[in-house]
């Protein structure tokens, strides 16, 4: 179990600290994992998030892998795009937008209002540009921390908070790359965030980087569907702590 390290200024903060920590260090004594401990308090109830629209290719090309990754029944229309639920586990849905994610600020609420479900965490399924250009396949945060700006969609200078699911599909992704394939032409990396949408459900970006040639390549999609359907329990098979 990691080192704790409380650092307070007022007597009422380290005992409300020392409290948490020691309900903590409880569970740990029954043997949870922390990511065991969120799937018991919050049922996962996932939106995976992707675009058909013309500036982000990835986006629909990982989408399509994962459509036909697993079975999906279509439940909805909204916005102009598609509601898929999964057909092996109810809590997963995937919803096939047109416009560009990164400038819908507030998508969590919709789709809660018009599905009539509360979400536990989302992750957007993007491309990944940078100067260089070089191939990568990343995961990341969302928000815009220490920035004045916000010209790519958020909130300036305020992050979304992080999803649970950061860590492992990060290990999941590492592991299918390293036993593939493509472990000579993607290298795996956690990007920094940098960019919107704003929304209050619990987030991450998963991304085919960096360019064009990259952005359309299938079997990048469908490594990425085949770590999706993994970590979402799409098969029905055990979720969590993959890698």
């Amino acid at each position: 179990w990691p080192a704790l390290c409380i650092i307070g200024t007022s007597e009422a903060f380290c005992g409300a600290a020392t409290s948490f920590a020691f309900r903590t260090l409880l569970f740990s004594r029954r043997n949870f994992r922390a990511e065991s401990l969120w799937q018991m308090t919050v049922r996962p109830s996932t939106l995976v998030v992707a675009t058909s629209f013309e500036g982000d290719p990835a986006s629909l090309n990982m989408a399509n892998a994962l459509l036909d990754r697993a079975d999906w029944n279509k439940v909805s229309a909204c916005d102009g795009g598609h509601i898929w639920q999964s057909a092996e586990n109810c809590d997963v849905h995937l919803w096939l937008r047109t416009d560009s994610m990164l400038l819908h600020d507030e998508i969590d609420r919709k789709f809660e209002e018009t599905m009539d479900l509360t979400l536990s965490d989302m992750i957007f399924l993007s491309k990944h540009a940078s100067k260089q250009g070089l191939p990568a396949l990343t995961v990341h945060p969302i928000g815009n921390p220490g920035r004045s700006d916000a010209q790519a969609g958020g909130k300036p200078g305020l992050c979304v908070p992080p999803s649970p699911r950061i860590a492992p599909l990060y290990r999941r992704l590492h592991s299918a790359v390293r036993g593939s394939d493509l472990s000579e032409d993607f290298p795996v990396s956690l990007e920094a965030t940098h960019h919107g949408p704003w929304v209050h459900t619990p987030s991450l970006f998963a991304e085919i980087g960096s360019s064009e040639e990259e952005w359309t390549r299938r079997d990048a999609a469908v490594l990425w569907a085949d770590v999706l359907a993994s970590e979402l329990r799409l098969d029905g098979k055990e979720e969590g702590g993959g890698g």
